[in-house]
C-alpha cells in the first residue's frame, strides 16, 4: 500500500516530506533521507549515497 502511494506522488512529481520507518522504501522512493535519533538529526544526505546498512544505527533492535 506504501510502495503505491510513493509510486504515485513520484509519478505526479511533487515535493513531498514523509515519515518511514521502513528503510527499503526509503532507500526506493526518496531523494533525500534525513534521519532522526534520540530527538536530533543523526544523518541528512542523498538516498544514492546510502545502503541499507548504512541506516542500521537508526534502527539498532531491528533487522534491516
Amino acid at each position: 500500500m506504501a510502495a503505491k502511494i510513493l509510486q504515485q506522488i513520484l509519478a505526479q512529481r511533487r515535493t513531498s516530506i514523509v515519515a518511514l520507518h521502513d528503510v527499503n522504501l526509503a532507500l526506493q522512493y526518496c531523494d533525500r533521507i534525513v534521519g532522526i535519533k534520540d530527538g536530533e538529526i543523526a544523518l541528512d544526505t542523498k538516498s544514492g549515497d546510502l545502503t541499507r546498512s548504512d541506516l542500521y544505527f537508526l534502527y539498532p533492535h531491528e533487522r534491516i
